[in-house]
């Protein structure tokens, strides 16, 4: 441990975060603290909409990656996170931000426990979220068995924290807010592609989980806006698969989405109905109710 000692008597956490700009995180996204930045950012927003403190959140994410200009991680780099915590708590700093410096690496692999608190949390999210809308934006995703920045795991611990966490917090605003954390011009846009890339890895997640194919077709087609949400809705398809009236009901659903297909491919539309013609009462019902939509 005499490194840990030594960087004690150095100096505090906080006063290591400058050193973070001479490591390059990216030749196209610039450095470590650059990047401190950005996810500082990205965390207090999040935390507002958690209901964590945003002023934690912030400090957290600006002491997160302080302990890798250390010469403990420096030597043994599996300990990142572990010796910031160490370091937070020695200096002072409020428990559940050395919690989160730790924790924000959750989930590392399948399995592993999420954040423990909700200021890690939102560290966590913010952290992941700028990887995979930076990575994206600058053209690297992944392909084929190729992962090198393990963006495949980041995806699955961004739907775990979610799902698991039961936060009701809106997958495309989360994407939409981690690339406006970037200098304008910086990345392409990608917001499509990084949505897409979680929607499916939020299906291999639910097939491990047991679900069908077609119960999770059923809900993910509709590209769900509440990731929490999901279990709730597999579980109705699954409900409503077992009623002996869920074929035939079925089956007229396909039905009158082959006929809406259909007359939108001709340029026809409800909107223009007249509604004197429709005779009756389930007609002028469901003309009442699409116009309200």
């Amino acid at each position: 441990m005499v490194g840990a000692i030594d960087d004690r008597l150095v100096s505090r956490l906080a006063e290591r975060v400058p050193q973070l700009a001479t490591i390059v995180y990216h030749n196209r996204l610039g450095t470590q603290l650059e990047r401190v930045g950005r996810v500082r950012a990205l965390a207090q927003a999040i935390a507002q909409k958690i209901g964590a403190d945003p002023a934690l959140a912030e400090r957290a994410a600006l002491l997160a990656k302080a302990d890798l200009v250390t010469h403990m991680v420096g030597e043994f780099p599996e300990l990142q996170g572990t010796m910031g915590r160490y370091y937070a708590l020695a200096d002072g700093e409020d428990p559940r931000v050395a919690d989160a410096i730790e924790q924000h690496y959750r989930p590392r692999f399948a399995g592993d426990a999420l954040p423990g608190n909700d200021v890690a949390t939102a560290l966590a999210l913010a952290d992941k979220l700028e990887t995979l809308a930076g990575m994206f934006g600058i053209g690297q995703q992944p392909t084929g068995d190729k992962d090198p920045f393990a963006l495949r795991r980041h995806a699955l611990g961004v739907i775990r924290m979610l799902v698991e966490g039961n936060l009701p917090l809106s997958l495309f605003d989360l994407v939409n807010a981690a690339f406006s954390v970037f200098p304008q011009g910086m990345l392409g846009d990608a917001h499509t592609d990084l949505e897409t890339f979680v929607f499916e890895r939020l299906r291999g997640h639910l097939r491990e989980a047991g679900y069908g194919a077609n119960e999770i077709e059923a809900v993910l087609c509709m590209r769900p806006v509440q990731l929490d949400q999901v279990p709730r809705q597999l579980e109705a398809v699954r409900a409503f698969a077992g009623l002996p009236e869920a074929e035939s009901l079925a089956a007229a659903n396909k039905r009158v989405v082959n006929i809406l297909k259909q007359a939108e491919a001709k340029g026809e539309s409800f909107i223009n109905a007249e509604a004197g013609m429709l005779r009756e009462p389930a007609e002028r019902a469901l003309f009442e109710a699409l116009r309200k939509t």
